[in-house]
């Protein structure tokens, strides 16, 4: 009985762990929207909820990331585009030039990235990921 009772207490534990966690790259990503775009407070609290929503499907796809990998990538990109359009559609004129500059930034140091990987011969592995890094900027 007490070993249930401990592993009981161990799961909470890991559970607990990983919502503090989760939480915490939320409360990141959505302080960088805020701060990249000047969102309101009625702007705060909807990206909270797209954020909210997004980890969710996140947690969800745990389990497709080691049984297919591929699958997963495709997912999680989803979720991003599905989360960055959602945030765009709430963002004021002001705010759509801001998201336009942020996005040209991006595709700038993607490809400068992309060509710098090619250069050093690295392989598609190292190539995807960051693609992947780069794509997850605001």
């Amino acid at each position: 009985m007490k070993k249930y009772i401990a592993l009981a207490f161990s799961l909470l534990f890991i559970i607990q762990l990983a919502t503090a966690q989760q939480n915490a790259a939320l409360q990141q990503e959505l302080d960088g929207y805020t701060q990249t775009y000047q969102l309101n407070e009625t702007q705060q609290k909807q990206v909270q909820q797209m954020l909210e929503t997004k980890y969710f499907n996140l947690t969800e796809l745990e389990d497709t990331k080691s049984s297919n990998a591929e699958l997963y990538e495709q997912k999680t990109a989803n979720l991003e585009r599905q989360t960055l359009m959602g945030v765009k559609s709430i963002l004021s004129e002001t705010q759509l030039v801001i998201y336009k500059q942020v996005r040209e930034q991006k595709r700038q140091l993607l490809r400068q990235k992309i060509e710098t990987l090619k250069a050093s011969g690295e392989d598609k592995a190292a190539l995807s990921k960051a693609i992947a890094e780069l794509k997850t900027m605001h």
